[in-house]
């Protein structure tokens, strides 16, 4: 199953009111009509349809932790079904539409496949949420079970592995740790503080090159401030 991501999401939907709200109950849209991307998606012959199913998608985006990550609370991916519920758009095939288009014909959105935390290999994928392989677009390969087209179920929530998850999810430069790394650096504080702690880094360094991600999470978790490399600077695509 792919999980979807909004590209830039800090950059595009958030401002210095956003930043400070623990739960959303508004976004802010840019009302730029002359990008390349709008222009694009209005050509479609339901360009209009599309552009509504958009902004659902990004709706339900900004009530995702992290927010603009197309992830639900247990953990699982959200997709065009759980979206058209929790919209009330009825028209699944219309957000599906809205999901492809903007993730492959302009780049509003990013799909994120999960893989493995060791070797990599070919196909797109961004992170590693449970230790499972999963290769290609559409293709899913569960480790030592090639081929198998089932998606490995999702970790109890609240358990260590969701949380793991979470951390990955919260900015790209997670893929580049191994579980053990990132429970390492949860357990070195109260499991009461990792929920605000992981959406706060989220945000705050959401667009950020972060070199030494455990470093910067782990100095986040403790509240000192980052290092000098690893400062939020947000890099924002047009």
């Amino acid at each position: 199953m792919k999980l979807y991501r909004i590209r830039d999401w800090n950059c595009h939907y958030e401002n210095n009111r956003t930043r400070v709200i623990e739960n959303l109950r508004w976004v802010p849209v840019p009302n730029k009509h002359d990008g390349e991307g709008f222009r694009r998606l209005m050509a479609e012959p339901n360009g209009l349809v599309l552009y509504g199913a958009w902004h659902l998608i990004l709706q339900v985006a900004s009530k995702c932790s992290p927010r603009g990550t197309m992830i639900k609370g247990d953990g699982t991916p959200h997709d065009a079904a759980s979206v058209s519920l929790k919209s009330g758009w009825r028209q699944v095939d219309d957000i599906q539409a809205a999901l492809d288009f903007c993730s492959t014909q302009i780049d509003w959105i990013e799909v994120v496949i999960p893989e493995t935390s060791g070797g990599r290999q070919a196909g797109v994928r961004t992170l590693s949420p449970n230790g499972m392989e999963w290769n290609g677009m559409e293709g899913i390969e569960g480790k030592g079970r090639e081929g198998n087209a089932d998606a490995p179920p999702a970790p109890e929530p609240g358990s260590l592995l969701d949380w793991i998850q979470k951390v990955r999810v919260s900015h790209p430069a997670m893929t580049r740790l191994t579980d053990e790394q990132i429970a390492r650096s949860l357990n070195a504080w109260p499991k009461d503080r990792w929920e605000a702690g992981i959406e706060a880094f989220s945000r705050r360094y959401a667009g950020a090159d972060l070199r030494a991600p455990l470093a910067t999470l782990e100095n986040h978790l403790a509240g000192k401030p980052a290092a000098k490399g690893e400062r939020p600077k947000v890099i924002c695509t047009l």
